[in-house]
């Protein structure tokens, strides 16, 4: 009884914090965003936007409520703990399944985002321009916060703060609100379930290693690969010539590849597009079977029981219900909650 209060207690005091990191990065947000609105021509604003919005995001979520938290942490701060797992080889059968996990994740959420947003009613030109605003974005920024910024706070945050004080009452339980929480954080249903998924992959591999920096190098990765490489790869290409050949490609099949005009325009306007063109279908090819490798690799792992967890000294059975179930918990499922409203009312308005 008495571990199973303290669990309860340490789950409340962790989510608390990680709520209120939520909440204030939200208000910082939209407190600066107006300010900027106010104090800045709109036309210079609107030219800007995307430069504006990370700089923004850097500011009040990574500076001053990440600072915050790790404040309001500071006395709970564990050193890092002794690695239970000497076999650094494995660190590179972790890179594909990070991939699969993603690959997944992302099929999944961006199939209940659209039906989501159909529901909405969310026009598909605010989508379109949404997208717009990504491909138009400083890269240097956009790895900075994505690549470097955003690994960081999720892996203290989800990983290290909270496995470090309610690991040894459920690893189990641990990994699953890990998982949950970090999915909650993207603040959004397409990028939910990689945050689900990711998040139960890296919590596992932290309980066993106890280092951190393997799982924020495994975040870098998937989050420079995805909004780095990718949408640099997109970038480079004219999408307008991409929609073209793409429509070119599909007049083709439908010929069964006997219309030669079609065929004449569709070799011209690869040649056209060149070494960007080429780049873009490597880069799709190999990261597709990268993804595809790590999905095979973890359903092996998974058959062949590679995958276990222990039950510690101070175990709590039936632990999901202390761990769900207090005031620092109801509080960051409401501030998680505010940031999925807001980014549905975002892309209606």
């Amino acid at each position: 009884m008495e571990n199973r209060i303290k669990m309860r207690s340490e789950y409340s005091r962790f989510a608390f914090r990680a709520g209120i990191f939520l909440l204030v990065g939200t208000v910082l947000q939209m407190l600066i965003g107006f300010l900027l609105r106010m104090l800045i021509a709109p036309a210079y604003y609107q030219a800007h936007i995307t430069t504006f919005s990370f700089l923004n995001t850097i500011c009040s979520v990574y500076i001053l409520a990440f600072g915050l938290f790790v404040f309001l942490s500071r006395k709970e701060i564990r050193p890092a703990g002794k690695e239970s797992e000497r076999k650094p080889w494995r660190f590179v059968l972790w890179i594909p399944i990070t991939a699969g996990l993603y690959w997944v994740g992302n099929y999944i959420g961006t199939a209940l985002d659209a039906v989501i947003k159909g529901v909405l009613s969310v026009s598909a030109q605010s989508v379109a321009d949404a997208n717009t605003m990504v491909l138009s974005s400083s890269p240097a920024l956009r790895i900075l916060v994505l690549s470097i910024l955003g690994p960081i706070a999720e892996e203290f945050i989800f990983r290290k703060c909270l496995i470090d004080r309610v690991g040894e009452y459920s690893e189990g339980v641990a990994i699953l609100i890990s998982a949950i929480l970090s999915g909650l954080y993207q603040g959004n249903v397409s990028n939910f379930f990689f945050g689900l998924f990711a998040g139960a992959f890296f919590a596992y591999i932290y309980l066993r290693t106890g280092k951190i920096w393997y799982t924020v190098i495994l975040h870098m990765f998937i989050n420079t690969a995805t909004g780095g490489i990718t949408l640099f790869a997109m970038e480079a290409l004219d999408q307008e010539k991409l929609a073209r050949l793409s429509d070119l490609r599909a007049q083709l099949d439908q010929s069964l590849n006997t219309d030669r005009n079609a065929m004449e325009q569709y070799e011209a306007l690869k040649a056209e597009m060149g070494g960007a063109l080429a780049f873009y279908n490597i880069w799709t090819v190999f990261f597709a079977i990268l993804c595809m490798a790590g999905v095979i690799l973890l359903f092996i792992l998974l058959v062949r029981r590679k995958v276990v967890l222990k039950k510690t000294e101070d175990y709590v059975p039936k632990g999901i219900l202390p761990a769900v179930f207090n005031p620092g918990m109801l509080l960051y499922l409401a501030a998680a909650a505010v940031l999925f409203v807001l980014h549905y009312l975002r892309m209606m308005g």
